[in-house]
């Protein structure tokens, strides 16, 4: 925990569930885009 910027002293003071959800968040490029922002890098990557 230390390592993300969280002191052992304020861990007690947190969401448990919360930081769970904080720590098994995937990175910005693995995330799933919506449907909108596909057809727009589509559109993009193909000249459309």
């Amino acid at each position: 925990m230390l390592e993300s910027g969280i002191l052992p002293s304020e861990l007690d003071k947190q969401d448990y569930f919360e930081l769970l959800k904080i720590q098994s968040a995937k990175a910005r490029e693995e995330r799933p885009i919506n449907a909108a922002e596909g057809f727009k890098k589509m559109n993009q990557m193909f000249g459309g």
